[in-house]
């Protein structure tokens, strides 16, 4: 997923910094003790010099979303966020790359099945939209 969205972000003429933790080369011993909020900080930040604010950015390659994250994603957001800073989840496929608040996120939940892996780790399945 973060591959597709620097490739997103390359070819729509966006300049974005990786913001979170990155297991593949900054791998850090004993990580799991960290606060669940830390682990899942943002993956990247780019300033939207348009409208004057700041735009953190979850990445997702599946449309399966763990309700664990949602949660940290809404901790994040109370804690970080105000008008001139917002989250933003980004789901980038092969062939589109979609982009959601967390408050649609949140609508998605309606009517939604909690499934749940073989690791106990409970999960939805949102259905993404059309680029807009």
């Amino acid at each position: 997923g973060e591959e597709l969205f620097e490739k997103w972000m390359l070819d729509n003429g966006y300049s974005c910094k990786k913001l979170g933790f990155d297991e593949k080369t900054n791998n850090i011993d004993g990580f799991w003790h960290m606060h669940p909020l830390l682990r899942n900080l943002p993956d990247y930040i780019l300033y939207d010099k348009k409208e004057n604010r700041l735009v953190y950015f979850q990445v997702k390659g599946t449309c399966n979303i763990k309700i664990d994250d949602i949660i940290n994603w809404n901790l994040f957001e109370t804690l970080f966020c105000n008008d001139k800073a917002v989250l933003r989840i980004a789901f980038c496929y092969d062939d589109a790359t979609y982009f959601y608040t967390l408050n649609e996120i949140r609508k998605e939940l309606t009517d939604s099945t909690i499934k749940e892996w073989h690791d106990g780790k409970q999960y939805i399945t949102i259905k993404t939209k059309s680029v807009t």
